[in-house]
Order: C-alpha cells, then sequence, then structure tokens
C-alpha cells in the first residue's frame, strides 16, 4: 500500500513539474514573439543582423540595478552590436541630463511598450534580450543575484 501512495506521489510531482515547464515555456515563447513584433516596429532603420542585445532600463524600480544598468550604458552606448531602451520614464528632461542620450541606438519608451507585457515583479529590473539574426532568442533579468550586464 505504501509503495503505491508513494508511487502516486511520484507521478503527480512529475506531471506538475513537466506542466510548469511547458507554461514557463509557452509564456516565455510568448513574451519572445512579442518582442519580435516590437523590434520589427521600432527599430527599422537599425541593422538586425548585426544587432546582439537589447537593453532595456526602466527609470524606475531596483534602484542599484537600474543605477547599475545606466552606467552600462554610458560605457557601452557607442557598440554597434547594442541597442538600448530607456523605459518607464518619470522626467524625459532629467534623463537627458543625467544619460546624455545617444540617440543612434537608443529608444524611449514613453508609452511603456517595452514592459506592459511583463509580470510587475519583472519591470523594476533591466531587461536583456538576446538577438540572433534579429529575433530575440533569449530573456534575462539584471537584478541583485543576476549581474547579467557583465557578462556582455
Amino acid at each position: 500500500m505504501k509503495n503505491k501512495v508513494f508511487g502516486v506521489i511520484i507521478v503527480i510531482v512529475i506531471v506538475t513539474v513537466v506542466a510548469n515547464l511547458v507554461v514557463s515555456y509557452n509564456s516565455n515563447n510568448s513574451i519572445c514573439n512579442y518582442y519580435d513584433s516590437l523590434i520589427n516596429e521600432c527599430f527599422t532603420g537599425v541593422d538586425k543582423a548585426e544587432l546582439k542585445y537589447i537593453i532595456i532600463i526602466p527609470n524606475q524600480g531596483c534602484g542599484g540595478c537600474i543605477t547599475y544598468a545606466e552606467d552600462f550604458y554610458l560605457n557601452n552606448k557607442c557598440r554597434n552590436d547594442m541597442f538600448f531602451v530607456f523605459t518607464s520614464i518619470v522626467s524625459l528632461k532629467v534623463l537627458y541630463l543625467d544619460i546624455k542620450i545617444r540617440t543612434e541606438n537608443t529608444l524611449l519608451d514613453i508609452n511603456n511598450k517595452f514592459i506592459e507585457i511583463l509580470p510587475n515583479d519583472k519591470i523594476i529590473y533591466p531587461i536583456v534580450l538576446f538577438i540572433d539574426n534579429g529575433k530575440v532568442k533569449k530573456i534575462e533579468f539584471q537584478s541583485p543575484d543576476n549581474n547579467i550586464l557583465d557578462t556582455m
């Protein structure tokens, strides 16, 4: 009897794990598709074959993460393989004064399109979209536990 109960519990755990992986994959896949359509809509003059990363930096949220991402922008804004999107902007004037925007590879997302699909607990972190042949292949979040910007 104990073996049957244990077997049923194992099956339930396996089914739950597989179901969560499928839901996670489909959710991530739909987010990638959403970003792919945004890239096609917003980056019409950008050579997508050269593009490897899109870094989305919210103007409000995790203070340390955003400050780190803004410093990353200042040090990397001339790279041709990166495009930057500032979103959740509190003040355009302050952003222009603090950041010295480079318009060739920076987009100001005043309608917050680049974060509207994300869950609320994720929109406070900078986001890195990994691009391959103009398509989003992977999404990572900069956070206190994941310093993804240091890997680029």
